[in-house]
This record gives structure tokens, C-alpha cells and sequence, in this order.
């Protein structure tokens, strides 16, 4: 048994060191009294008892008290997440309903910077789900891995997703461009990024450490023109990627054309989001 690593993990519970080698104890071995765990570890009695009333109220520790003296036994530890997982479920319930009340002030379209890296995929995989018409992505390995799920379940929802990466990647429904040949210096860099678009509406930029743990710098905009142009670039680099990838295989000039016509019908303007920003300005 790793002690010291069992104990550290449920610390992470927000109990306290006494607290995670009580329960660890145990665990070991179940229906022990107080004054035998205190023992056992080498605590005060008094410590010990305050700390098993505490791991009771937590719903960690059940206490017979139809012997004398009353002992004590450990709940799985599944019961106990189980718990938490319910009660989270129906504060989340409660809370989400209340606040869907309050009547919102429109959003800013600025520019908002995010320093957490679960924030960062928490907004990009809220950006996918939302989009109606078109997602783009430019993105390095592991982020392509981590939005994998969300955005083979957005072409299922018919939602066209453009993919330029820099691994030989397969994702169902997506159209994914590579350039094997070309490489690139992102190999060479430490570091993950990706650039999220959906046009006419949303985009999310975001450099993250090499592991994917930690977040360089990541800005998030809801500003439509900001999102129109960005795609407009990206686009250039997609269709750039794919004529090239074309010409090292001997494509021939008029592959590469009939390559750029089939991205007419989503050049930035031609876009649904693209024609209503436009119109926002016009009429």
C-alpha cells in the first residue's frame, strides 16, 4: 500500500492529514473503536474522536452505537462520491433555474483573456456547440484530441468543421487538412496551440505548455468582424495546405481550381453569419 499517496489523494477530498489516515485505518481494518485507531496512530484521543465526528458528518464514517464502546467502520468510497455526484447534480439544478431569472444585460464583444486551462476547453467546447453552420480550427496534436468529441458530434449535427493540424489525424465528418511534405515549426516548438472560429460570431485563441496543462495566453472574442477575419485567414492557410499537399502528390493546376471553387459556397461573405453581419451595417 502507498501510504503517504493514499493519504494525499484524500486530502484532495478537502479533508484534513488526521482525517485521511482515519478513514485509511479503516480501511485496513474496519469496526475499530476510537481509542484503537488513536492508538494505532499514534494521535490523541481527543484529535481522533473530534475527527471521526467530523468524517460522520461527511457521510464517510458509520458508528455503532449499539455496543460499548462504539466502533467505527469506513464507507466505500464510491458510496461517498455517489453522494457528492447527487447533491451536486440538484445544487446545480436549483442554482442554474434561479439564475436563468435574471434578465441578462447584452454580452460585450471585447476581448477577455482566460488563465485556466479547463476554462479554456470548458469555452471551446461550449463555441462547438453552438454553432449552427461552421466551425474552424487550426491546432496542434493534443488539442485536437481533447475537442475530438465535440466536434465529430457537431458534423453530426451537420455542422460543416474545417480541421488544419499537424498530425495525420482522422475525424469522422470533419474535413482535415495536413502537409506532410511542407512540415512545420510548430514540431519544433514547446508548446500547444489552436485557434477556434466560428464565424460571424465567435473566437477562441489559446497557447497552451507542451504537456497541455497549463495556459500561456488564451483571449476569447465575441466580436463578429474579429471572428470573419480571422476565418478569412484561416481559410487562406486551409485552401494553401490542400493545394499544396495536391501538387506534391502531381496534381494537376485544374484539381487545385476545382479544389478552390468547392470553398466558394464558405468563403467568409458567402456564409450565412458572413451575410447577416454584413446586413447589420447596410440596412
Amino acid at each position: 500500500m502507498d501510504y503517504e499517496k493514499h493519504t494525499n489523494l484524500l486530502m484532495g477530498l478537502a479533508l484534513s492529514r488526521l482525517q485521511a489516515k482515519i478513514y485509511l485505518q479503516l480501511l485496513y481494518e474496519s469496526e475499530q473503536t476510537g481509542y484503537r485507531i488513536a492508538k494505532k496512530l499514534g494521535e490523541p484521543a481527543a484529535n481522533t474522536y473530534k475527527a471521526l465526528e467530523s468524517l460522520q458528518s461527511e457521510g464517510l464514517v458509520l458508528v455503532d452505537e449499539s455496543v460499548e464502546p462504539k466502533v467505527f467502520s469506513a464507507v466505500p468510497i464510491e458510496n461517498h462520491f455517489n453522494q457528492i455526484e447527487r447533491n451536486l447534480r440538484e445544487k446545480r439544478r436549483v442554482i442554474e433555474s434561479e439564475l436563468k431569472k435574471i434578465k441578462k444585460v447584452p454580452a460585450q464583444e471585447g476581448i477577455f483573456n482566460i488563465k485556466n486551462i479547463d476554462q479554456v476547453y470548458e469555452q471551446a467546447a461550449n463555441l462547438i456547440g453552438k454553432a449552427d453552420e461552421l466551425v474552424a480550427l487550426d491546432a496542434s496534436p493534443l488539442p485536437v484530441e481533447v475537442l475530438r468529441p465535440q466536434l465529430v458530434e457537431a458534423s453530426k449535427r451537420e455542422v460543416r468543421i474545417l480541421l488544419k493540424t499537424y498530425t495525420e489525424s482522422i475525424l469522422p465528418g470533419c474535413e482535415t487538412v495536413f502537409s506532410k511534405e511542407m512540415g512545420s515549426p510548430v514540431y519544433d516548438l514547446p508548446i500547444q496551440i489552436f485557434q477556434l472560429i466560428v464565424p460571424g460570431k465567435e473566437l477562441l485563441m489559446a497557447l497552451l505548455d507542451k504537456e497541455n496543462q497549463n495556459v500561456i495566453h488564451a483571449v476569447y472574442s465575441r466580436n463578429e468582424f474579429m471572428s470573419l477575419y480571422a476565418y478569412s485567414g484561416f481559410l487562406a492557410e486551409f485552401f494553401l495546405t490542400k493545394a499544396l499537399n495536391m501538387i506534391f502528390a502531381n496534381g494537376s493546376a485544374g484539381d487545385v481550381l476545382e479544389e478552390w471553387k468547392k470553398l466558394q459556397s464558405i468563403r467568409p461573405l458567402a456564409l450565412k453569419a458572413g451575410r447577416r453581419f454584413v446586413e447589420s451595417f447596410t440596412l
